[in-house]
């Protein structure tokens, strides 16, 4: 049986006779090709695109997918959760580096993953300030509930993106590297992480170096006929150029340093497990499905 068509660029290999058993041990190799992100592989691969020459013996189930970036697409896949050997005291023992490669990659991916809602928010915010501006431009009327909701938008989008680039937390260490940027944007990341300690995290009127205060807070003193009234009011500064749009140029740097980083990592642990007949094993105790595509779990009947 062969696998390539022989007029494509990448050698051949041959599995032997056509039979079920052979087409379902060559997914298990496309698996692995796919895990390492062999330097053969391209954007996009199937079982005819495979190349090597291999003894096959495993029978697994039948696959057919292709790859989108990181991810593998299939209608019949085997999905196991690794981050389970984390807390296996036999692994930790036995397999030091594969759990130092797996906390690493969980790492850098939850980290990408925060700049991916962050990027998002932002998005928002600007597409609700224009239209807050247009509003008030059209009929003088000023939208304050959209006003709110955009100010904690972005409180939510500086939390995120610091959480990615700038964090003490002994509980995830996304392997950020400052050097990434360059001077002028460093400077950039400066004033958001002020931004953030000084009026985010912490209350406060927000960073000196801001062109108004993220904070303005005032006491009305209101007389009308001999009487008196005191008001209170609190002016939030959208701060989009410098704190909304920073975010979408260093995020879109930082999201490709972590992909790259990612890929070694990925790459590593693959081919470890590969190598490893004890992990192979092992993560079949391990086997899983995929989680709902937006990452939110709704509780619904018998759900806690």
């Amino acid at each position: 049986m062969q696998v390539c068509p022989k007029d494509t660029h990448l050698p051949t290999f041959s599995v032997g006779e056509e039979s079920d058993e052979n087409w379902e041990a060559a997914g298990r190799i496309v698996q692995a090709f796919v895990a390492g992100r062999h330097p053969a592989v391209g954007s996009s691969l199937t079982v005819s695109s495979l190349c090597g020459v291999m003894s096959l013996t495993t029978k697994i189930s039948r696959i057919s997918f292709t790859r989108v970036g990181g991810d593998m697409e299939s209608a019949d896949e085997d999905v196991f959760d690794i981050t389970q050997l984390i807390s296996d005291e036999n692994v930790i023992q036995r397999h030091a580096e594969l759990i130092s490669l797996i906390v690493d990659l969980t790492a850098v991916r939850s980290a990408k993953a925060d700049l991916g809602l962050s990027v998002n928010i932002c998005h928002i915010i600007n597409s609700t300030t224009n239209n807050i501006r247009s509003t008030f431009s059209s009929t003088n009327i000023y939208d304050k509930e959209s006003s709110d909701i955009c100010r904690d938008q972005m409180i939510s989008a500086i939390i995120h993106y610091m959480r990615a680039t700038s964090t003490k937390s002994k509980l995830r260490n996304p392997l950020f590297d400052y050097e990434w940027f360059s001077d002028s944007e460093k400077e950039k990341h400066r004033i958001i992480k002020k931004v953030r300690d000084n009026a985010v995290a912490h209350y406060g009127i927000g960073h000196e170096e801001l062109w108004n205060p993220w904070n303005r807070e005032r006491l009305l003193f209101n007389i009308k006929e001999g009487k008196y009234r005191i008001e209170y009011e609190r002016i939030f500064y959208n701060a989009s150029s410098q704190i909304i749009n920073p975010i979408l140029e260093l995020s879109s740097i930082v999201i490709s340093k972590y992909d790259e980083v990612g890929h070694t990592i990925q790459e590593q642990i693959g081919n470890y497990i590969f190598s490893e007949p004890e992990i192979m094993n092992l993560i079949e105790n391990y086997r899983t499905r995929r989680g709902p595509k937006t990452g939110f779990i709704v509780p619904g009947p018998g759900m806690n």
